[in-house]
């Protein structure tokens, strides 16, 4: 998860970012942990796992970003024959950053950060686990 390392500096240095994610269970090879990236108004980095849709990604990110949107789930094709995934994008805040950084710091000690669903308003639901309690 690099851009969960990422993201407390990130938070602190762009500002506002847009938190731009593989919808679980509809990424390619899904293991429990769903592709990821950060955007700012001028910078990005991590990968979705593909160029063409990071730079897909990107574009719509900024946009949702100058509209001042909160979130935004769209189907996306990401090439000719490629199945349709499920994109989240997520307005993630400076005011969060602490508790993003407490998250990060807990993976770096071995917890595991699942994402265990989606609210009402689509935004992502995260607990911290330890291996043990895993169950994937």
């Amino acid at each position: 998860m690099q851009w969960l390392q990422r993201l407390p500096e990130w938070l602190a240095r762009h500002g506002v970012l847009m938190l731009v994610s593989v919808i679980p269970g509809e990424e390619p090879g899904a293991n429990g942990e769903s592709a990821a990236m950060l955007v700012a108004d001028q910078a990005s980095c991590c990968s979705l796992g593909s160029t063409h849709l990071d730079w897909e990604a990107v574009a719509i990110a900024r946009t949702l970003l100058k509209q001042g949107a909160r979130k935004k789930r769209l189907r996306f094709v990401p090439g000719a024959g490629a199945d349709a995934i499920s994109l989240l994008f997520e307005r993630l805040e400076p005011t969060e950053a602490l508790l993003w950084r407490a998250r990060a710091e807990a993976v770096s000690r071995g917890g595991r950060l699942l994402r265990v669903g989606l609210d009402a308003e689509e935004r992502s639901q995260w607990r911290l686990a330890r291996d043990a309690e895993c169950t994937e």
